[in-house]
């Protein structure tokens, strides 16, 4: 599925090219199975062919009775995922209104019927871009910065019925430098200081919640907050004051370093105004600590761009979820990035 995009129209697909361009078969192989032939894959245990016709279930008769296995939770699941990006420059500024036009995202997967079919993306002012559809498998992402053409390419990869979130930085200062400097380091990171509104997560190894994520230097598993279950619930934190200072706001950034125990954990940076949360796209969790991040140009709450008042009374953190009770996400460590110019 991950070279044509699209489910095998039979088992013998699995090792006889069945007329497309882009299948990079056999994907299965009888070298160690009895009696060695290519087609000894397509029966039960019990001599009986197996029943697939394409779909996400494949049936064995030959106890007596009919036993399914489904392949996957849904065709969706292995056909029509989603991919997002949030693309910012090496000073993690994101393109803002003026430059949202200057870059481009491109994503290159198969099409389904034998060929590879190419979906452009144009970033938002705050650098992020959807695709939709796309199948499971590792496709090619490109992005352009049409000024120059310079072009980054990296692999995406999308498994089934799980959405895959790409963080792309350019390895240059493309937007910050176009908006100039107003004499204060760029960005201006601030960290919590105190408890916030939402409290919903579980302390480890600190008194209370936002000690466990407030360090300068990430301390990892020696005091984070925790969420053991597969339902998201979110902490948020009062943060330091920003510095005095008349620089213009180009975007507000969190930042949660965190990851998952076993195999499965999702994170959503946040930021809490007035009382309303608002959330970052979800971004899926590894197995060791990692950085996500995600930039708002303009103030969620008022779709406005951000003032210093904005800043003094913002609250921020993290919205999180594990696989189960036993196996919890964690979060180590939250700060708030202010770009300005």
């Amino acid at each position: 599925m991950g070279d044509v995009g699209a489910l095998p129209p039979n088992l013998d697909a699995l090792v006889s090219n069945p007329g497309y361009a882009t299948w990079k078969g056999p994907y299965i192989r009888d070298d160690f199975t009895s009696g060695g032939a290519d087609s000894y894959f397509k029966v039960d245990a019990w001599g009986q062919p197996y029943q697939y016709t394409g779909g996400v279930t494949i049936v064995s008769t030959g106890s007596g009775s009919s036993i399914t296995r489904q392949l996957a939770a849904s065709t969706n699941a292995l056909l029509s995922n989603t991919v997002s990006a949030v693309v910012v420059d090496l000073d993690r500024t994101p393109p803002g209104a003026t430059y949202a036009d200057s870059v481009q995202v491109l994503l290159s997967y198969p099409d389904g019927v034998g060929g590879t079919t190419t979906a452009v993306g144009i970033p938002g002012q705050d650098g992020y871009v959807q695709f939709t559809g796309i199948p499971i498998g590792l496709h090619r992402m490109q992005v352009v910065y049409l000024p120059t053409g310079d072009t980054m390419t990296q692999l995406v990869s999308v498994d089934p019925g799980r959405d895959a979130y790409v963080d792309v930085i350019l390895p240059m200062e493309v937007w910050s430098a176009l908006n100039g400097g107003c004499g204060v380091p760029s960005p201006m990171v601030l960290r919590p200081n105190g408890p916030g509104s939402l409290t919903n997560l579980t302390t480890n190894g600190c008194g209370a919640n936002w000690q466990c994520v407030s360090e300068v230097t990430p301390d990892e598993d020696v005091t984070r907050v925790t969420r053991a279950s597969n339902k998201f619930a979110t902490d948020v934190y009062a943060i330091e004051d920003p510095t005095d200072t008349t620089c213009i706001i180009d975007s507000v950034e969190v930042e949660c370093r965190a990851r998952h125990e076993k195999k499965k954990g999702k994170v959503k940076p946040t930021v809490f105004i007035n009382g309303t949360e608002y959330n970052a796209p979800e971004q899926k969790l590894s197995k060791t600590y990692a950085n996500y991040r995600y930039a708002w140009v303009n103030n969620p709450a008022t779709g406005a761009g951000w003032t210093w008042n904005d800043i003094t009374s913002l609250q921020a953190g993290v919205r999180i979820k594990g696989q189960n009770a036993n196996f919890p996400a964690y979060c180590t460590q939250v700060t708030v990035e202010v770009y300005m110019h």
